[in-house]
């Protein structure tokens, strides 16, 4: 049964109106959050599609973690950091930023040794980063200070001077948020003091275990937007936060996948917001944590999905190598397989080098011998640097024929 917003039934069944809200609030799956909306205090309904959702993501989670057992490590670290380069691209382009592939693998591969010397979005890359490491879960959010800190380091780099914070904490004058066409659609909370207030609650909540992990992301998500504590970078800024929390329950691909997922269904995502700000709906979030669990679901199943369908290819690929006779020649071979089933970026030398654990003459001389013998391996120079790339359609042909 579709759960109705109140926004809904204030325009459609007027006379019930009031009698619903009361019934919601009352109800005992209903849960009070201690933070003011407009018109009363905001709350959340645990409706039986809200506890569908939560099972069905937690479902396929375990069917990510039972496929990533067995994809070989390198397939997944390909997978991986493809993840991780779309989602920070994401995330940017959401903002109206653009943001290169190639910009963003610069700083992963290669790190800053002068730091008064920066590359744009170091900090955000390298804390999106740490979502990768296992047990990556070294950063605090339980006060105003925190955020702040953590504004600073991941978007205030990348801010204009004239929408840096200007307050103590936050900013001290007002910010909206603005329609395509030029529209007021959501005035953030002034001044600071309250802000910080706001703020203060919303962390408890983060750190609330009374309630599923889920459920405190989609609500914290929300109200980061909704307090809009800072002029320029709310967006970035939850999402991170979004994404970290995520990464302590789910495996970490759901957690990189937030802000594709929330480019996908951009309209559902902005919908979901604008009803749940509206002074109608009395301060109900069940409608955005609907969206963010549907969202989130919708993610993890497309995740399983490519993960069963590329280790299901690479089988039958390394099923034919048998054929080649030199371990390190079948090694680079099955590397090069699990780059191109589950990366957009090809593999250099220095990284065959590195997964063959060899030097760097001996992968470079194992790749020319593959080629000279008519294994099917692109080789192109598009940068700095040759990368190398597996034709798999060809390589299947070439393999059962020999």
């Amino acid at each position: 049964m579709e759960y109705l917003a109140l926004k809904k039934i204030y325009y459609s069944k007027r006379v019930e109106y009031e009698s619903e809200y009361q019934k919601r609030i009352h109800d005992i799956s209903c849960s009070l959050l201690g933070i003011n909306a407009a018109e009363g205090e905001m709350f959340f309904v645990y409706t039986p599609e809200v506890v569908s959702l939560l099972n069905k993501i937690l479902v396929t989670n375990a069917k990510i973690e039972k496929l990533q057992q067995r994809l070989p490590k390198v397939a997944y670290d390909c997978y991986a950091q493809n993840c991780l380069i779309d989602e920070i691209m994401m995330t940017n382009d959401i903002e109206g930023i653009r943001s290169t592939r190639k910009e963003i693998l610069d700083v992963i591969e290669e790190p800053v040794q002068d730091k008064s010397k920066s590359s744009r979005f170091e900090g955000l890359i390298r804390k999106y980063l740490m979502l990768l490491k296992t047990g990556a879960w070294g950063i605090s959010l339980k006060s105003c200070e925190d955020i702040r800190a953590l504004y600073d380091e991941i978007v205030l780099p990348e801010i204009e001077d004239s929408s840096k914070p200007d307050g103590e904490i936050f900013r001290k004058d007002t910010a909206c948020v603005i329609s395509a066409a030029q529209q007021e659609k959501h005035k953030g909370i002034m001044p600071e003091a309250r802000i910080a207030a706001y703020m203060s609650k919303t962390l408890e909540l983060l750190n609330n275990p009374e309630f599923p992990l889920l459920i405190r992301v989609a609500i914290v998500h929300y109200l980061i937007g909704y307090i809009h504590p800072y002029y320029d970078g709310n967006g970035r800024l939850s999402r991170f936060v979004s994404s970290y929390m995520l990464q302590k329950e789910l495996n970490t691909l759901i957690a990189l996948r937030l802000a594709y997922a929330i480019k996908n269904d951009k309209g559902e995502y902005y919908k979901a917001f604008d009803l749940c700000n509206d002074r109608r709906n009395r301060g109900d979030v069940t409608p955005f944590i609907l969206m963010f669990l549907k969202m989130m679901n919708h993610a993890a199943v497309s995740i399983h999905s490519r993960l069963d369908e590329g280790m299901e290819a690479l089988n039958y690929y390394r099923g034919l190598l048998g054929k080649i006779g030199s371990p390190d020649k079948r090694e680079a071979i099955f590397f090069l397989m699990q780059n191109k089933l589950f990366a957009s970026e090809k593999f250099d030398v220095k990284t065959m080098a590195s997964l063959l654990e060899c030097s760097y003459g001996k992968a470079k001389n194992i790749l020319d011998g593959l080629m000279a013998e008519g294994v099917p391996i692109e080789c192109e120079k598009p940068a700095r640097k040759y990368v190398f790339s597996l034709d798999l359609d060809e390589i299947a042909d070439y393999l059962e024929g020999k």
